[in-house]
């Protein structure tokens, strides 16, 4: 299970109890910059989910549309990676960008910075062969057929999740391009 989770609180006061409970694991992806600031992860209780299994990866210092930044984007990501790996005491694999905004400069910045695994947020099936490792979103509200469907590779159900997810997605796309100053949408 991996959650792009930006770090909020409710990872560790929800989301951990019920993996741990479930004898599951999962990988969460954090915005460094604001960890133990009100409403996000803190350190201790990211050591406590990584002692039980959990991992954690790099969603960025910043919480930015990297692909919109210059040289930064890859400061940003070694950044990430350093506070991570320092503040964990474990090496940090894996990337998944903000906004699942990424493009192939993105990721070569990314492996660059040391990061095996680039994550992406286009729902679909993975492959052995994506460079780009794309998610299969589970929600809240998902009935247990549709899960067993998406499980095992329903395409039809995959296509019709994608128009629907990028139908409501467009509108924060069109503001990101048009007042970058409101990238945090």
């Amino acid at each position: 299970v991996v959650f792009r989770s930006d770090g909020n609180a409710c990872e560790f006061e929800c989301r951990f109890p019920a993996l741990r409970a479930n004898k599951l694991s999962a990988t969460f992806f954090v915005n460094t910059a604001n960890v133990g600031a009100a409403g996000y992860l803190d350190w201790p209780q990211m050591r406590e989910m990584l002692a039980a299994g959990m991992s954690f990866g790099s969603h960025g210092h910043h919480h930015t549309d990297m692909r919109r930044v210059g040289t930064q984007a890859g400061d940003d990501l070694v950044r990430s990676r350093q506070i991570l790996e320092q503040k964990l005491g474990c090496a940090i694999e894996a990337f998944s960008a903000p906004y699942g905004s990424i493009n192939r400069r993105l990721a070569r910045l990314a492996r660059a910075a040391g990061f095996r695994y680039v994550c992406g947020s286009h729902n679909w099936l993975a492959t052995g062969s994506d460079r780009v490792i794309p998610r299969l979103a589970i929600y809240r509200h998902m009935q247990t057929e549709d899960f067993r469907r998406l499980v095992a590779g329903d395409r039809t159900l995959l296509l019709r999740r994608v128009i629907c997810e990028r139908t409501l997605a467009l509108p924060k796309w069109v503001l990101r391009r048009v007042s970058p100053e409101h990238s945090s949408v």
